[in-house]
Protein backbone atom coordinates (compact mmCIF):
# COMPACT_ATOMS: atom_id res chain seq x y z
CA UNK A 1 0.00 0.00 0.00
CA UNK A 2 2.84 2.40 0.74
CA UNK A 3 4.28 1.95 -2.76
CA UNK A 4 0.88 2.64 -4.32
CA UNK A 5 1.03 6.16 -2.86
CA UNK A 6 4.19 6.78 -4.96
CA UNK A 7 6.21 8.42 -2.17
CA UNK A 8 8.94 10.84 -3.14
CA UNK A 9 10.73 10.11 0.17
CA UNK A 10 9.97 6.95 2.10
CA UNK A 11 11.14 6.69 5.71
CA UNK A 12 11.39 3.06 6.76
CA UNK A 13 12.00 2.12 10.41
CA UNK A 14 13.60 -1.24 11.15
CA UNK A 15 13.08 -1.91 14.84
CA UNK A 16 14.33 -5.48 15.07
CA UNK A 17 16.37 -8.14 13.31
CA UNK A 18 15.13 -8.85 9.77
CA UNK A 19 14.45 -12.53 10.58
CA UNK A 20 14.85 -13.79 7.04
CA UNK A 21 12.66 -11.07 5.49
CA UNK A 22 15.48 -8.81 4.31
CA UNK A 23 15.67 -10.24 0.80
CA UNK A 24 11.91 -9.96 0.35
CA UNK A 25 11.78 -6.41 1.76
CA UNK A 26 14.68 -5.21 -0.39
CA UNK A 27 13.21 -6.81 -3.52
CA UNK A 28 9.86 -5.10 -2.88
CA UNK A 29 11.55 -1.74 -2.30
CA UNK A 30 13.47 -2.10 -5.55
CA UNK A 31 10.50 -3.16 -7.66
CA UNK A 32 7.72 -1.09 -6.13
CA UNK A 33 9.52 2.13 -5.15
CA UNK A 34 12.99 2.57 -6.64
CA UNK A 35 12.59 1.07 -10.12
CA UNK A 36 9.06 2.36 -10.65
CA UNK A 37 8.80 4.88 -13.48
CA UNK A 38 8.09 8.41 -12.30
CA UNK A 39 4.89 10.03 -13.47
CA UNK A 40 5.26 13.22 -15.45
CA UNK A 41 9.04 13.30 -15.08
CA UNK A 42 8.85 13.82 -11.31
CA UNK A 43 11.79 13.17 -8.99
CA UNK A 44 12.99 9.64 -8.40
CA UNK A 45 11.91 8.16 -5.08
CA UNK A 46 14.30 8.17 -2.15
CA UNK A 47 14.35 5.85 0.86
CA UNK A 48 15.79 6.63 4.28
CA UNK A 49 16.12 3.54 6.45
CA UNK A 50 16.23 4.19 10.20
CA UNK A 51 17.51 1.25 12.24
CA UNK A 52 16.61 1.39 15.89
CA UNK A 53 19.35 -0.39 17.85
CA UNK A 54 20.93 -0.68 14.41
CA UNK A 55 24.16 -2.48 15.19
CA UNK A 56 22.48 -5.08 17.41
CA UNK A 57 19.57 -5.73 15.07
CA UNK A 58 21.68 -5.89 11.92
CA UNK A 59 24.24 -8.14 13.58
CA UNK A 60 21.43 -10.50 14.56
CA UNK A 61 19.95 -10.59 11.04
CA UNK A 62 20.97 -13.36 8.66
CA UNK A 63 23.94 -12.96 6.31
CA UNK A 64 21.50 -13.06 3.36
CA UNK A 65 19.43 -10.25 4.93
CA UNK A 66 22.52 -8.10 5.49
CA UNK A 67 23.76 -8.80 1.95
CA UNK A 68 20.40 -7.78 0.45
CA UNK A 69 20.39 -4.59 2.46
CA UNK A 70 24.00 -3.81 1.52
CA UNK A 71 23.24 -4.38 -2.18
CA UNK A 72 20.20 -2.09 -1.99
CA UNK A 73 22.34 0.65 -0.45
CA UNK A 74 25.18 0.14 -2.93
CA UNK A 75 22.95 -0.08 -6.01
CA UNK A 76 20.80 2.96 -5.25
CA UNK A 77 23.09 5.32 -3.37
CA UNK A 78 22.51 8.25 -2.84
CA UNK A 79 18.77 7.62 -3.27
CA UNK A 80 18.84 5.06 -0.45
CA UNK A 81 20.53 5.92 2.82
CA UNK A 82 20.61 4.42 6.27
CA UNK A 83 20.81 5.94 9.72
CA UNK A 84 21.87 3.61 12.51
CA UNK A 85 20.47 4.92 15.78
CA UNK A 86 21.64 3.81 19.22
CA UNK A 87 24.92 2.98 17.57
CA UNK A 88 27.52 0.93 19.43
CA UNK A 89 31.17 0.39 18.70
CA UNK A 90 31.64 -1.98 15.79
CA UNK A 91 28.93 -0.46 13.61
CA UNK A 92 27.82 -2.42 10.59
CA UNK A 93 27.34 0.41 8.13
CA UNK A 94 30.45 2.55 8.36
CA UNK A 95 33.98 2.26 9.65
CA UNK A 96 34.76 3.98 11.91
CA UNK A 97 31.28 4.53 13.38
CA UNK A 98 29.85 7.99 12.69
CA UNK A 99 26.87 8.26 15.04
CA UNK A 100 24.33 10.96 14.31
CA UNK A 101 25.17 12.73 17.60
CA UNK A 102 28.79 13.25 16.50
CA UNK A 103 31.39 13.57 19.23
CA UNK A 104 28.90 14.66 21.91
CA UNK A 105 28.71 11.14 23.32
CA UNK A 106 31.56 8.74 22.48
CA UNK A 107 30.62 5.13 21.83
CA UNK A 108 33.38 3.65 23.97
CA UNK A 109 34.91 4.67 27.29
CA UNK A 110 37.76 3.64 29.55
CA UNK A 111 37.16 3.64 33.31
CA UNK A 112 39.47 6.65 33.67
CA UNK A 113 37.62 8.60 30.95
CA UNK A 114 34.29 7.86 32.61
CA UNK A 115 35.60 9.02 36.01
CA UNK A 116 36.91 12.27 34.48
CA UNK A 117 33.61 12.97 32.70
CA UNK A 118 30.76 11.28 34.61
CA UNK A 119 28.03 13.46 33.05
CA UNK A 120 29.24 12.72 29.53
CA UNK A 121 29.50 9.01 30.33
CA UNK A 122 25.97 8.89 31.76
CA UNK A 123 24.59 10.82 28.81
CA UNK A 124 26.39 8.55 26.34
CA UNK A 125 25.04 5.36 27.88
CA UNK A 126 21.53 6.85 28.07
CA UNK A 127 21.53 7.78 24.38
CA UNK A 128 22.84 4.41 23.34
Amino acid sequence: RVADAEPSVLHLVLSGPLLGRGTEICRALRERVLERPTLGGGPEAQIIIWTYAGSFNLTHSSPADRQSLRELLDDFSPRVSMVETTLKSGAWLCEPPRPFWGQACPTSWTVDEAKRNPIGFNMSTDIQ
